[in-house]
């Protein structure tokens, strides 16, 4: 227990360092700037929930709406911590120095955990807290029988329901990343683990909203008054996050001591099983990532002639294959594309729309649906190109000094950055015709719009983090607050994402004038070349801007030098701590 505390109150001081600006003024921490931008979207949520608090009926309907706010926070949670935690946890630069200290393996997973705990709590409870407590405030206002008893246990709620999420992370990256380990010096095996693991991630989730939403369409869930099918359907949601109906009964005070037993059973057990896997995988797991491996050449090595534009592209997708990290930043996106299109076809009315729909709009929803994700997905979130030069690091300085002409650097980058997004628009193509049942003549016109957004969305960013990218960092953490702090590519992704918005709400809008615009032809007409202007626009920008302009950069991208936000881990100057820990 002393070795525990001691490493995890280093690690704790050494996360949540304030930040040094280039004055010396000291500046909020990281996590603190992440919580109050979570205040817009708490705040968003009080009044939904206000709301809602007036047309409940009674305390059982109660404890379902809270259930489904505390897992929907909870789903939130566990898509934006995921990385985090596993970094945390396995891929953190301090590694090394703890391996060295006299100190369990299984003190230093519970330390490491208990960090990413409590900043998943901060993270959760600037949601839960005001939220939660505005809907008992309004229904106890409105003399509805409750127990009152509820305002004090609220926060036992909130404190417990980051567990789970991390459970969920920690139950499947473990094994996993005990998998990798024997691929040491087979980087791409790795890194495909750790693309499964979130595409699994993701396609449970998915599965989860839709069987949801079969639950809410067989139930009638939407209207204003909360009747008996409403309930139903929540209840559904209810059973399915068992760990938090319990919790939530014995915090509102129905059938308290039953649920207090089965939720003081849940939490334990998915602590034990926690403590169970680290024992089992996390000592190996570190161990193994600090073998060196001795590979050794089996008979003669013999090289192959290529031309440089290929050398260049095969170069650099084997840098990001070796790297999971790179490998999730700029092809997850990319790959979740097609799932998300295909799952959310099942989920939404589209495939069995209303009677009174008609058939034209249901047409033009479902082909502005996919062309709104394949723009957004494969043009806009394209990190392939927004991380292009970024994600070389201090490698680039060697490439800088070969006999390689910026031009050619720009060409390679550029055309490596359309592969993806192009194989995954086949993909795309496909579903539209299989699933979404769209006609060759739109299908032909989509695929023309979205590469012509795709060329240009990749030339765009490309230039923007020559522009504004950063090579200077050292860690993951550096890497990820030099891709946040280009600001050109959050531009390309907000204009790209616009274009998608016109697409869809274009189209409905277009559809309900249908008659007055001379039918559904005409209508067509009207919204390809809305999209064919604003897609032929984004791609003659990108490609001049990228042939003209680039060029001017490619010798201040070295120059740049990187500002880390805070000094994380536990190697930062003056080393203090690590002098406490070695004491």
């Amino acid at each position: 227990m002393k070795d525990y505390i001691l490493v995890f109150k280093t690690l704790f001081r050494n996360q949540n360092a304030g930040r040094i600006s280039s004055t010396g003024k000291r500046k909020l921490s990281q996590n603190v700037l992440t919580l109050l931008c979570m205040l817009p979207l708490a705040v968003l949520i009080c009044i939904v929930l206000g709301f809602i608090a007036t047309i409940i009926p009674d305390a059982e309907s109660l404890a379902l709406i809270v259930n489904a706010v505390v897992s929907c926070v909870q789903m939130f949670a566990l898509f934006v911590t995921m990385f985090t935690v596993m970094n945390t946890l396995y891929n953190s630069p301090d590694t090394p120095f703890l391996n060295t200290l006299p100190v369990s393996h299984t003190s230093v997973f519970f330390a490491k955990f208990t960090v990413v705990y409590l900043n998943t709590l901060a993270l959760m409870a600037s949601i839960l807290l005001p939220s939660l407590l505005t809907l008992a405030i309004v229904y106890a206002a409105l003399g509805k029988a409750m127990f009152y008893g509820f305002f004090a246990l609220v926060f036992v709620v909130i404190l417990v329901a980051p567990i789970l999420p991390l459970f969920v992370i920690t139950l499947f990256s473990m094994p996993i990343s005990y998998v990798g380990t024997f691929f040491k010096g087979k980087a791409v095996l790795k890194t495909v683990l750790s693309l499964l693991f979130y595409i699994l991630i993701m396609v449970g989730y998915l599965l989860l909203v839709f069987f949801l939403g079969s639950g809410e369409k067989q139930s009638g869930i939407g209207s204003v008054q909360m009747g008996g099918t409403a309930i139903a359907g929540l209840g559904i949601f209810a059973k399915v996050m068992y760990p938090n109906k319990v919790l939530i009964n014995f915090s509102l005070g129905l059938n308290a001591g039953v649920s207090f037993g089965i939720s003081l059973a849940i939490t334990v057990g998915m602590l034990g099983v926690m403590i169970l896997l680290a024992m089992l995988f996390y000592r190996r797991i570190n161990e193994r990532r600090l073998e060196t491996n001795k590979e050794t050449s089996h008979g003669a090595v013999t090289y192959k002639q290529s031309n440089l534009l290929t050398s260049l592209m095969k170069k650099d997708f084997k840098n990001i294959l070796r790297n999971s990290y790179l490998a999730m930043s700029c092809l997850a996106n990319t790959l979740l594309c097609p799932i998300i299109t295909a799952v959310m076809f099942f989920v939404s009315d589209m495939q069995n729309p209303p009677e009174q729909t008609p058939e034209y709009l249901n047409s033009m929803l479902k082909l502005s649906f996919v062309v709104m994700y394949t723009l957004i997905f494969l043009g806009g979130t394209n990190m392939m190109a927004g991380l292009a030069y970024t994600r070389d690091g201090r490698s680039f300085y060697l490439s800088k000094s070969l006999p390689i002409s910026p031009r050619d650097s720009i060409r390679a980058k550029f055309v490596l950055a359309l592969i993806p997004p192009a194989a995954v628009l086949l993909v795309q193509i496909i579903i539209a015709a299989a699933l979404y049942r769209i006609d060759i003549v739109n299908i032909l016109l989509f695929t023309v719009c979205s590469a012509l957004v795709i060329v240009g969305a990749t030339a765009l960013h490309i230039y923007c983090d020559m522009r504004f990218g950063n090579v200077n960092w050292n860690t993951r953490q550096d890497l990820k607050q030099a891709s946040q702090g280009n600001k050109g590519s959050l531009l390309v992704i907000f204009g790209v994402a616009a274009i998608g918005v016109i697409a869809l709400v274009g189209g409905m809008v277009l559809s309900n004038y249908a008659k007055l615009l001379g039918g559904e032809v005409a209508v067509l007409s009207i919204y390809w070349s809305i999209l064919f202007a604003l897609a032929l626009a984004t791609c003659i920008t990108g490609l001049l801007v990228l042939r003209y302009k680039a060029e001017a950069y490619y010798d201040q991208i070295g120059e740049r030098k990187f500002q880390p936000k805070s000094n994380r881990g536990l190697f930062r100057s003056g080393g203090s701590n690590n002098n406490t820990l070695m004491k």
